[in-house]
């Protein structure tokens, strides 16, 4: 059975602060998107206000069986990391380090160096998108004087109000359906650090926007790039790979790739060429133990693998399906959404 989706809306009514990583000293950094285990608790919190702990409860949220997808800013994606920009003002071009040539190593409104580019873009309006966000400051209190605490001063950096975040969740249409008198009205609910200050306000609300990856405009995009010889896989989230002995790996291998409809016998086994990141994930198990997740080294979104056919006589089998789907471990808390062909890879020209 093809699984269905639900667009939802996310409305910040406050600023966020989404942890990015462990605090450095007296600093506090956020994420630029909602993630999908952000997005997993706020409907499985919402859920339990009017349902028990129940056998459904488990299929929703804990089996993995339903996809929460990450929800990014005005429904836009991640930019691969084969992006380049110009180096002096990022409006003038961006483009693809796949396909540049040589003599294309510079921009071409100012001849200034191109460099990577990072953020999110809207790939059928072909412009970037920045998040916007803001620094707050806080100090500790003494608790003999009442006043501030000499040398405590710290800093976080949030995501600024007022900005609406698009998502989807993904799964069989019989748990999916669950989720659809949740999403018949708006509600207001908190996520992220800061709640007793005031922070992570948000509302919730059912989306009519379909998922951006499945634009026509995309789909068409996709049809025409699957003519490459190479197969190129681009995250549009953070994944997480495994080898033979569990531990992370770096980047997939073409068995990974067999969700999305190819045949790995007809690659080679490990990518030829990669623009790639790390990303390390960390976090807490909610109620009641609270303990500290394993942390675990990711993929980033974003990042481009490039494989090769097994040979040049390789005749490539059309991929099945739309080249679409999860990858990895993690696609119930939104890791490892991935697209063949990604449309930002098409042959040379201006995207900006």
């Amino acid at each position: 059975m093809n699984p269905v989706q639900r667009t939802f809306r996310i409305h910040s009514l406050s600023p966020l602060m989404l942890a990015a990583g462990p605090p450095a000293h007296n600093l506090l950094t956020t994420l630029e998107y909602i993630p999908g285990s952000t997005v997993l608790g706020l409907f499985a919190a919402q859920y339990l206000q009017n349902h028990p702990v129940d056998s459904l409860f488990q299929e929703i949220f804990l089996s993995g069986k339903v996809s929460f997808g990450w929800a990014t800013l005005e429904n836009s994606e991640v930019l691969p990391l084969s992006a380049r920009s110009c180096k002096y003002d990022d409006k003038h071009s961006l483009r693809d380090a796949l396909t540049l040539q040589a003599q294309e190593r510079c921009c071409a409104s100012c001849q200034a160096p191109l460099v990577s580019a990072q953020g999110f873009w809207k790939p059928d309006a072909q412009e970037r998108l920045h998040v916007q966000q803001r620094t707050i400051l806080r100090t500790a209190i003494d608790s003999v004087r009442g006043s501030a605490s000499f040398g405590q001063l710290y800093s976080s950096q949030v995501l600024a109000e007022d900005q609406t975040f698009f998502g989807s969740i993904e799964g069989p249409e019989e748990l999916v359906q669950e989720l659809d008198p949740m999403l018949a009205q708006s509600f207001n609910t908190a996520i992220g650090r800061g709640r007793s200050r005031g922070q992570g306000w948000v509302e919730v609300t059912k989306a009519d926007k379909p998922p951006v990856c499945r634009s026509p405009s995309q789909a068409a995009a996709r049809s025409k790039a699957s003519q490459s010889k190479d197969l190129i896989l681009t995250l549009l989230s953070a994944a997480l790979f495994t080898d033979d002995y569990l531990r992370d790996c770096g980047e997939p291998t073409i068995e990974d790739l067999a969700p999305l409809g190819i045949c790995p016998n007809e690659w080679e086994p490990r990518p030829y060429k990669i623009f790639a990141a790390p990303q390390t994930l960390f976090g807490f198990d909610g109620e009641p133990l609270y303990l500290p997740r394993r942390t675990r080294r990711a993929v980033q979104a974003g990042s481009v693998f490039c494989f090769r056919p097994c040979s040049e006589e390789t005749q490539v089998s059309p991929v099945q399906g739309e080249g679409l789907g999860w990858i990895g471990e993690g696609k119930g808390e939104g890791l490892g959404r991935a697209m063949l062909w990604h449309p930002f890879h098409l042959p040379p020209q201006d995207l900006s």
